[in-house]
């Protein structure tokens, strides 16, 4: 064969296996790429959580949590039994799985409450002992992507989540039946409630009276909307603006417009016929929580250094400037006529970022202080930051109707806690 013709080739049938090798190099890289993106996907959308048995009492046999949990040993002693060895019992790490809302329920005839909160993964929900420290969980239904949970005192719930719409989806629903060892309604999509309207944003529940307020779309504009429970919404008012923060206590329904440094914060309570009366006015950084008596709250001012947290006990007293030095959102109002108050109060608070917190991207070191509204005192109960090294930052707490406990998720880590109050 001629000389040139077989160079000819040579180069010819290199080049071939060159462009095949890099194919399926490319097509190797590609696989893996999507196989990641598969894994990202499956692990935020709550799939690749082991969905536990019931053969135990916390609702979990070990086999379930030795293989979806990294230490085994440690999880069981936290989901079944409790974290027992906690400095002076007074600590309980109930969940160290991702939390997207907790509340308490009771029990009618009776003074006991029982805390009742929802994984994010999952949309399971669970409810947790004080007394015995077991937990059980009460719904299997697999809800991805749950990221926030509200709960009334007779257990039902109104559970939100992003659908793959990139919608809203909200559902209220009545506190579920302990699942029976040996179901599983894992591979069906039994429904949890009613299905609410999409795109509830703001979203506030009165755990005694179930009441719900949001923010929604409406003829073009914005408004805040309200309903019994069972009932459909009822427009209190329009609104120019969405980035409301919404509360629902005894019978009370308030707007707060505020969480950044950068603007000033106004706090509304909204009348009946839907007037706004404002509370507090032009405050930057504002934080709000009111109390049952709709003329005693909470607010505080956050400017990029140390917040400084205000009380109010009537309607026509000056507010009082706290000691303290925290946000009110890290507070929460004992039951009774007694105007006292428990806040978590960091333990360091130079350069503080009220939006950065909020937006989890800041974190605090906090200890429990109890506030005496009335004489305008405060003084610290427990120091959880000596007690737990430093890593509790207190978000969303809750009390039950005794006073005794309070429930709260850890901004750290999402975990759930409880503080033993007494």
């Amino acid at each position: 064969m001629n000389p040139t013709v077989m160079s000819i080739l040579k180069y010819a049938a290199t080049g071939i296996i060159v462009v095949a090798l890099g194919a399926l190099a490319g097509w190797y890289f590609y696989l893996r790429q999507q196989g990641v993106t598969l894994t990202d996907v499956t692990r935020g959308r709550g799939l690749s959580t082991v969905v536990p048995s019931f053969n135990a009492p916390g609702g979990n046999t070990l086999d379930n949590i030795a293989a979806g949990l990294s230490n085994a040993a440690d999880k069981v002693a936290s989901l079944v039994q409790g974290d027992t060895q906690q400095p002076s019992g007074k600590l309980w790490h109930i969940d160290r799985t991702p939390i997207a809302g907790v509340g308490f329920e009771t029990t009618a005839g009776t003074s006991s409450a029982r805390i009742i909160y929802a994984q994010q993964a999952t949309g399971h929900i669970f409810t947790a002992d004080p007394a015995t420290q077991m937990a059980e969980r009460i719904s299997n239904v697999l809800v991805p992507k749950t990221y926030r949970a509200l709960f009334a005192r007779d257990g039902s719930f109104v559970m939100q989540t992003v659908g793959e719409d990139g919608f809203i989806h909200s559902v209220a629903g009545a506190r579920p039946e302990p699942t029976q060892e040996g179901d599983d309604t894992s591979t069906s999509t039994p429904t949890l409630g009613r299905e609410l309207p999409r795109n509830m944003r703001a979203l506030a529940l009165d755990p005694v009276r179930k009441t719900l307020l949001w923010v929604a779309a409406d003829n073009g504009g914005l408004a805040i909307m309200s309903s019994a429970w069972s009932a459909s919404g009822t427009r209190l008012l329009a609104t120019p603006v969405g980035s409301w923060r919404l509360f629902a206590s005894a019978g009370t329904s308030y707007a707060v417009l505020g969480g950044d440094e950068s603007a000033p914060g106004y706090a509304y309570r909204i009348a009946k016929a839907g007037a706004l009366s404002p509370l507090v006015k032009n405050i930057p950084g504002l934080s709000f929580l009111p109390s049952e008596n709709p003329a005693v709250f909470l607010y505080s001012s956050a400017l990029g250094t140390a917040p400084t947290l205000y009380v109010k006990t009537t309607a026509s007293s000056s507010p009082i400037a706290l000691t303290v030095h925290t946000i009110a959102d890290k507070c929460v109002w004992a039951p009774g006529k007694a105007q006292i108050a428990y806040c978590a109060v960091p333990a360091e608070t130079a350069g503080f970022s009220l939006a950065g917190w909020y937006r989890g991207q800041a974190h605090t070191v906090d200890s429990w202080w109890e506030i005496d509204a009335a004489n305008g005192t405060a003084k610290e109960v427990y120091a959880m930051q000596r007690a737990e090294g430093g890593s509790l930052d207190v978000r969303q707490p809750v009390i039950d109707p005794s006073g005794n406990v309070i429930a709260f998720i850890n901004g750290v880590d999402q975990s759930l806690w409880l503080w033993r109050i007494h």
